[in-house]
C-alpha cells in the first residue's frame, strides 16, 4: 500500500490539546479532526466564504480525501499508534513488569507495525525496543501570567506544557486523495499558509510553526482482511455501529474531542462552542467502516437562531489500514 504523507518539521514548540491532560501537558498526537480544522481555517483565508462553503457542502456528502492523525517521526523512523490487540509475541518471553508497560505503550515503529498487521511474530528484542522513550521529543513548560482585564494587574500565574522536536524529527500524517487535484489545489496551499501561522493550540503565542515535506510511504499490508486498524479518530455512522456490533473481535478505545469555542473569520467577534464528542481512538481494531463528518448545528433553522454565519464541521471519517491479527502466539 502506497500512502502520500506530509512530514512537519517544527521550528517552534507545539501544544496539542487533549481533554483530560490540562494546560500543563501536551499530547504527542495531532488528531485528524485538528488537522482538518486547521485546513478549513487556512481555506477560509485563502479562498473566501463562498468557495469554502461550496467545497465543504460537497465534502460533507462525499469525501474528496481522507486524512490520518499526525504521529511522531524521527529521521526515517515513522511511529504508528499502538494496536489495540495482543502483542505479537509469546507472553512467557516478556517479563511480567514489562508486560504492564507494553499495555500502556502509545506508539510503535513502522517495522513493528508492519509485522504485527501481517500475523508475523516479533522478536523479543524488538518488543523491548518499543518500550524505550521517544528521546527526540522533549517536554517543557512555558510560564505565563494572566492579567486582569480591569487594571492589568497580575491575576494568576500558570504554565503551558509544550513539546519540542529535535532536528530531523516532527509529526507526519497521511492523506488519500479520492478526487484528483485536491492535494495540489487545496491541501498544499493550506499547508503553505499554515507553516507560518502555526498548527495546534496557542498559535498567537508563536507556537506550532513548521516547514513541511511531501513524501510517499510504502506499507506492507495483507491482501485480504476483515480487520482494519484506525489511523484517524473516528466518529461512526449508525450503519458503522451495526457493523461493529456484528463482530465479536473488535477492540477500541474512546477519546473525547470538542468542547472548545470555534472562532470564525466570518463571525463578528463571537464564537460557537463545539459539544463534547466521543470518538473511536487511533489504533482501534474495527471492521471496514466509513466514519462521518458532523455538521454543527444540525440544521439552518438553529443556525439562524444562534446567529452564526456558517455551519461548523467536525471531522470523524475513518482512515483504515487492513490487518491480519492472531489471537495468540503460543
Amino acid at each position: 500500500m502506497k500512502l502520500k504523507i506530509f512530514k512537519l518539521y517544527f521550528k517552534t514548540p507545539c501544544h496539542f490539546g487533549e481533554r483530560g491532560l490540562g494546560l500543563e501537558k501536551s499530547s504527542v498526537i495531532l488528531h485528524s479532526d485538528s488537522i482538518f480544522n486547521a485546513l478549513i481555517n487556512a481555506w477560509a483565508f485563502l479562498f473566501g466564504k463562498e468557495e469554502l462553503e461550496k467545497f465543504l457542502d460537497e465534502e460533507y456528502k462525499e469525501p474528496s480525501f481522507l486524512i490520518t492523525s499526525g504521529f511522531p517521526f524521527n529521521k526515517d523512523d515513522f511511529y504508528f499508534p499502538r494496536i489495540q490487540w495482543r502483542f505479537p509475541v509469546k507472553e512467557e518471553v516478556i517479563e511480567k513488569d514489562k508486560r504492564k508497560k507494553l499495555k500502556k505503550l502509545e506508539f510503535i515503529k513502522n517495522d513493528l507495525f508492519e509485522k504485527w498487521i501481517n500475523e508475523k511474530e516479533v522478536e523479543r528484542e524488538k518488543i523491548l525496543e518499543a518500550l524505550k522513550d521517544l528521546d527526540f521529543i522533549k517536554e517543557d513548560l512555558i510560564p505565563k501570567n494572566q492579567l486582569s482585564r480591569i487594571n492589568s494587574s497580575s491575576k494568576q500565574l500558570y504554565s503551558l506544557g509544550v513539546i519540542k522536536f529535535k532536528e530531523n524529527s516532527g509529526i507526519w500524517f497521511g492523506i488519500e486523495e479520492k478526487k484528483e487535484g485536491v492535494i495540489k489545489n487545496w491541501v498544499i496551499p493550506a499547508l503553505k499558509f499554515l507553516q507560518d501561522q502555526g498548527i495546534g493550540a496557542k498559535r498567537t503565542w508563536g507556537l506550532g510553526k513548521f516547514e513541511f515535506e511531501e513524501k510517499e510511504m510504502e506499507i506492507k499490508t495483507p491482501e485480504k482482511s476483515e480487520k482494519f486498524i484506525a489511523l484517524s479518530a473516528v466518529f461512526p455512522k449508525e450503519s458503522d455501529l451495526s457493523s461493529i456490533k456484528n463482530t465479536s473481535w473488535f477492540r477500541w478505545h474512546l477519546i473525547t474531542r470538542g468542547g472548545y469555542p470555534v472562532y470564525s473569520p466570518f463571525a463578528k467577534g463571537f464564537s460557537l462552542r463545539k459539544p463534547l464528542i466521543k470518538m473511536i481512538g487511533e489504533g482501534s481494531v474495527l471492521p471496514e467502516i466509513k466514519g462521518d463528518v458532523l455538521k454543527i448545528p444540525e440544521n439552518e433553522e438553529i443556525l439562524r437562531k444562534i446567529n452564526f454565519p456558517h455551519f461548523v464541521y467536525h471531522y470523524g471519517r475513518a482512515f483504515l489500514i487492513p490487518a491480519k491479527l492472531k489471537e495468540n502466539y503460543e
